[in-house]
């Protein structure tokens, strides 16, 4: 599963690749045991990963961001992997 989502946002056309993220992000913030198997799975590759949306709209920018921003108040990655790919988009926490 991580391996294809990955690959999605990889190959997908720019407009697309958002949903590919929200795919992450329900998966790794869900309820259940797998919650922590998919962060940490994911986590390995997420900078590399969302390093393939740095081209995408302004509009879908900020949803990233606003979404980076969740991730690192629910704790769902590590602050220091969070403030390395907000970084890369510009972003100073």
């Amino acid at each position: 599963v991580v391996y294809e989502v990955e690959r999605f946002i990889k190959k997908a056309n720019n407009e697309d690749k958002v949903g590919g993220v929200f795919v992450i992000d329900s998966l790794c913030r869900q309820h259940s045991k797998e919650r922590e198997v998919f962060a940490k799975r994911f986590s390995i590759r997420l900078r590399e990963t969302m390093s393939f949306l740095q081209k995408v709209s302004p509009q879908d920018r900020s949803t990233l961001i606003r979404l980076l921003e969740e991730w690192r108040k629910k704790s769902v990655f590590s602050p220091d992997l969070l403030t390395q790919i907000l970084a890369d988009y510009h972003v100073t926490p």
